[in-house]
């Protein structure tokens, strides 16, 4: 199985984790689940979210048979104010 999480945000195919293509702006701040991986579940856990991380993900997941990809997408808006301490 592949997937690919878009810009790059976050890379799997191979059996591992690709994060060496990773964008810089998404290093140490992305998590794919193993155990979803193998159920089939896609989720991307973005942390640390900021205000440059607003728009649009997009995620293809292919297995074997090349004719079976899959594309989806979500939008993600950030909401709030900024905090000073």
């Amino acid at each position: 199985m592949e997937i690919n999480w878009d810009i790059p945000v976050h890379n799997f195919y191979y059996g591992q984790h690709q994060l060496h293509l990773q964008h810089e702006s998404y290093r140490n701040r992305t998590t794919l689940p193993d155990q979803g991986i193998s159920t089939g579940d896609a989720s991307l856990q973005l942390h640390k979210v900021n205000v440059s991380d607003e728009g649009r993900y997009k995620c293809y997941i292919s297995t074997v048979r090349p004719d079976d990809v899959k594309e989806s997408s979500v939008n993600l808006k950030i909401y709030g104010e900024k905090q000073t301490v």
